[in-house]
């Protein structure tokens, strides 16, 4: 009789130890990497809304019709638009390496090519209509802060890859400089 618990509890302490010293799958354990694609996709989706919402400011530029009332909701969108997108790059496993999949200087180029496009729809604004939107300076302040934070964390994912925004926005520096996006012209050390 004492044999028999002596065995069951023996068999009992070996499957549990066996079980115990088994290693998890390692699809389990490991996440899955991030890659240049993925930062590229999140990118690509920013570019198709400021795509349909800086045509609309302008839009409004152009036909003299910006105001406050026409420009902020507008602004508004663009800067959750790059909030969003800065969410997204949060939710990519970095860093990434661009071995395969978009290189660096692709996802630098589009990058600089969404920030050109916004910083050239603003300073028409500004330009045009610096007394009709007296809220500019704070729309454009959100802006900023929006867009530092989607380039800090899209340098964490692909290092580096400021510094090639930076040579790549050079033209447009002086704009950056004049409409007040003090935080990203810092952050980038562009020069005039």
């Amino acid at each position: 009789m004492f044999a028999s618990r002596l065995i069951s509890l023996s068999l009992f302490f070996m499957t549990f130890g066996i079980a115990a010293a088994s290693p998890a799958p390692k699809a389990a354990i490991a996440k899955r990497a991030g890659t240049s694609s993925d930062v590229q996709a999140v990118f690509l989706t920013l570019k198709r809304s400021t795509d349909s919402i800086l045509p609309q400011i302008d839009a409004l530029v152009a036909n003299g019709k910006a105001s406050d009332a026409t420009i902020t909701p507008l602004a508004n969108a663009v800067t959750a638009a790059i909030n969003t997108a800065s969410a997204s790059l949060g939710a990519i496993p970095g860093p990434v390496s661009t071995e395969s999949g978009p290189s660096k200087d692709e996802i630098a180029a589009l990058t600089a090519g969404i920030v050109t496009d916004i910083v050239t729809s603003f300073d028409g604004v500004q330009k045009k209509f610096p007394f009709h939107v007296p809220s500019l300076a704070l729309l454009i302040i959100k802006i900023d802060l929006a867009l530092k934070t989607l380039l800090v964390g899209v340098d964490f994912l692909i290092l580096g890859l400021t510094g090639v925004v930076a040579k790549l926005l050079v033209g447009v520096a002086g704009l950056v400089q004049s409409l007040g996006f003090i935080l990203f012209f810092t952050l980038l050390q562009l020069s005039i």
